[in-house]
């Protein structure tokens, strides 16, 4: 036998909701490709998905953003012209601010082989996604890791 909903229950699910989608609106989410026709796409659905995007080329301008901007995410590519994406990894995992250094990375590489997925696990990034990506598993798992912040976290439970 199916339960039904009072509305009671129905005013507190879409109170629910309605506090999950402020939470994930006032995300940001930094996104280090120095392709810049995919920094663009990838910014470009994010952003539609409701979230502010801040955009880097490069591993020390994500550097200077990251320890100025304090994004809640942080899409980041492996081959970077100045300073690589497991450097970059490091650098956040190492930040005085415990905020800062628990920021979820999730690395976006042509690099596909084990020993490059191994490294960029140990340089500390929370997921590894080979390209090419589906678009969509990138965006859910940017979801996923977004509502299990400790902000999003502590707000929602």
């Amino acid at each position: 036998m199916a339960a039904s909903l009072s509305g009671n229950d129905d005013e507190f699910l879409s109170a629910e909701l309605s506090i999950r989608e402020e939470i994930m609106a006032d995300k940001r989410i930094l996104v280090v490709e120095d392709e810049i026709e995919l920094a663009e796409v990838l910014a470009f659905n994010l952003t539609r998905e409701g979230w502010t995007v801040l955009v880097a080329h490069g591993g020390l301008s994500a550097s200077r953003i990251i320890g100025t901007e304090r994004p809640d995410l942080i899409l980041l590519d492996l081959m970077l012209p100045d300073l690589n994406g497991r450097d970059v990894c490091a650098m956040v995992r190492r930040h005085p601010d415990p905020a800062v250094a628990a920021t979820p990375i999730i690395m976006l590489t042509a690099m596909t082989s084990i020993e490059n997925r191994e490294a960029g696990l140990r340089a500390g990034a929370t997921l590894y996604l080979s390209k090419p990506f589906v678009l969509r598993e990138v965006i859910r798992r940017v979801r996923e890791l977004l509502e299990r912040s400790p902000d999003a976290h502590a707000i929602l439970h």
